[in-house]
């Protein structure tokens, strides 16, 4: 597990998949916590978030390579929502923030409770971690509860 904290932790860059009445994707900076939930902040006016209000289970993956033999990234499933209580608020702001200090500024608790944007707090159900340096398998798959 903290081999995929790690990496989770050094990437920036996540891709979720939606689905709804139509499917959709996208590509979002995103920080985790210490139980591996993943936060990002994004308009409610997205095609994301309307699947996401519609269907609230997604699919996600990112990925690192340098050579076609040191391979690392991960696929997982989980849940998804808008964060609503004033803690899950000012800690995906925190942990945007410390990740991305450029947004700094801009986004903060105001501007989320102004409306502007939204805390979104994804809760991975499975991650598969494909790791050549690690798994001789190639894959390891976490389950979480």
């Amino acid at each position: 597990m903290d081999a995929l904290k790690k990496f989770l932790q050094e990437q920036e860059l996540i891709t979720i998949a939606t689905y709804a009445t139509n499917p959709w994707i996208i590509n979002v900076f995103y920080g985790i916590d210490e139980d591996t939930n993943i936060y990002f902040i994004m308009p409610e006016n997205t095609q994301t978030a309307e699947n996401i209000k519609e269907q609230n289970t997604v699919a996600f993956a990112t990925a690192a390579y340098s050579t076609h033999t040191n391979r690392k990234g991960i696929q997982g499933r989980g849940v998804i929502h808008k964060a609503s209580t004033r803690e899950e608020i000012q800690r995906g702001v925190q942990i945007h923030n410390t990740r991305f200090p450029v947004f700094k500024e801009r986004i903060n608790e105001q501007y989320v409770k102004e409306g502007n944007t939204a805390v979104w707090v994804l809760r991975p159900t499975q991650i598969q971690f494909w790791n050549d340096e690690l798994y001789p398998e190639k894959t390891k798959k976490f389950t979480f509860t």
